[in-house]
C-alpha cells in the first residue's frame, strides 16, 4: 500500500511541472570604442565565445527551450556573428538591428515563439542609455514567460552610486508591476552586486547596502527567487582579463583609486531570478575556462584565455502547471 501511495506521489509531481527552459545570463565583454578594446582581445574572444554557446559541444542546442540574455555586445561585429547564428538556427533575435544593440548592449535570444518584446530605458544613465529588454515568450505547455536582461550601472568603493541606485529602483517598478501578472518571469543579467560584493579599499560594505538593502528586498517584494544561488563568483581576479585590465582602464583605476587594478574582489555579480512559479532544476557557473586562442599577456604564453572578463550562468528551469 505504501509503495502505491509513494508511486501516486511520484505521478503528481511529474505533473506539476510541465515544461522546462534553459538561461543563460552572460556578459561578453565585446567592448571596443574609438580603437580601444576596453575589455582585452574582444576580437579574438568572440568566435570561441559563440562556438561555447552554440556549437557542437555547446551550451544550448535546438532539441532544448532555452533564452539567452546577453551582455556587452557593443560592436557591430559580436551582434553580426550572433544575427548569422539567429538566422541559421531560426532563432527569434532583440533587438532588431545592430544600432540598437551598439547603444544598449543588451541581447536576448531563444528558440521559443515570441509574441512581444520591449526596451524600457532607466531614468537616469551616466554615459549610455541603459535599460530592461524583455521578451514574451510561449512554452510547450502554453504558458507564457517573460524574460528581462539588464545591466546597472557600477559603484566604487567610494559610495553606491546615484545611477547604480536608480538602475535597481527602475527594476524593482518593473519586477513589481510583472508581479501582478499571470506569466511566468524571468530577469537576468549583470546587476554589479552581490553577497560577496568587495572592494581592495572601501569606504562603506557593498554586499550590505547594495545586495542585502537595496536589491534583494526590490525581488522578494515582487516574489522572486534567486534561481542562480549558489553558482559561484561570476567576476574573479585569478581572470587575466580582470587582472590585466585594458590600458585605458589602468590609467583611470591609477588615477581615481590609485590602482592599477580593477577595484571589485572576486564576487558573484551576475544572476538569475525567477518568479515562484519556476523552480530551479540545475545552475551552474559557466564559460569559466580557458580555450585556445590569442591573448597576448593574458593566456599564460600558452594561447589559452578566458572568453570574458565575467563567467555564464546556466539555469534549467521547469515551470510549474497550474490548476
Amino acid at each position: 500500500m505504501k509503495i502505491i501511495f509513494a508511486f501516486i506521489l511520484l505521478l503528481g509531481a511529474l505533473e506539476a511541472y510541465s515544461s522546462q527552459v534553459q538561461v543563460l545570463s552572460y556578459n561578453l565583454g565585446q567592448l571596443h570604442k574609438q580603437g580601444v578594446d576596453l575589455v582585452p582581445c574582444t576580437r579574438p574572444r568572440l568566435s570561441p565565445q559563440v562556438d561555447a554557446i552554440f556549437g557542437k559541444q555547446g551550451l544550448v542546442s535546438l532539441e532544448k527551450p532555452f533564452v539567452l540574455a546577453l551582455q556587452e555586445v557593443w560592436t557591430k561585429r559580436a551582434y553580426g556573428l550572433l544575427k548569422r547564428q539567429a538566422e541559421l538556427w531560426n532563432l527569434e533575435m532583440f533587438p532588431l538591428t545592430q544600432r540598437e544593440a551598439s547603444v544598449t548592449g543588451t541581447v536576448l535570444m531563444t528558440n521559443l515563439p515570441v509574441s512581444e518584446f520591449g526596451f524600457e530605458k532607466f531614468s537616469r544613465n551616466k554615459y549610455l542609455p541603459k535599460g530592461i529588454l524583455h521578451a514574451s515568450m510561449r512554452l510547450d505547455d502554453g504558458s507564457q514567460l517573460t524574460v528581462a536582461d539588464v545591466h546597472t550601472g557600477y559603484s566604487d568603493s567610494r559610495s553606491f552610486s546615484l545611477e547604480h541606485k536608480t538602475h535597481i529602483n527602475d527594476i524593482k517598478r518593473f519586477v513589481h508591476e510583472r508581479s501582478f501578472t499571470n506569466e511566468h518571469f524571468v530577469i537576468a543579467g549583470d546587476f554589479n552586486a552581490g553577497a560577496d560584493m568587495a572592494f581592495i579599499k572601501q569606504r562603506y560594505d557593498p554586499a550590505a547596502r547594495i545586495w542585502y538593502q537595496t536589491l534583494m528586498p526590490a525581488m522578494m517584494g515582487a516574489g522572486l527567487h534567486e534561481a542562480s544561488e549558489g553558482v559561484g563568483p561570476t567576476w574573479d581576479t585569478r581572470n587575466p582579463l580582470v587582472t590585466k585590465p585594458a590600458l585605458a582602464i589602468r590609467a583611470m583605476n591609477g588615477l581615481i583609486y590609485h590602482t592599477w587594478k580593477w577595484e571589485e574582489k572576486t564576487a558573484t555579480l551576475d544572476h538569475v531570478f525567477a518568479s515562484e512559479g519556476l523552480r530551479t532544476q540545475e545552475a551552474k557557473l559557466v564559460l569559466n575556462e580557458r580555450k585556445k586562442l590569442d591573448c597576448p599577456r593574458r593566456d599564460g604564453g600558452r594561447d589559452l584565455s578566458y572568453l570574458s572578463d565575467h563567467y555564464g550562468i546556466l539555469v534549467a528551469l521547469e515551470t510549474e502547471k497550474g490548476p
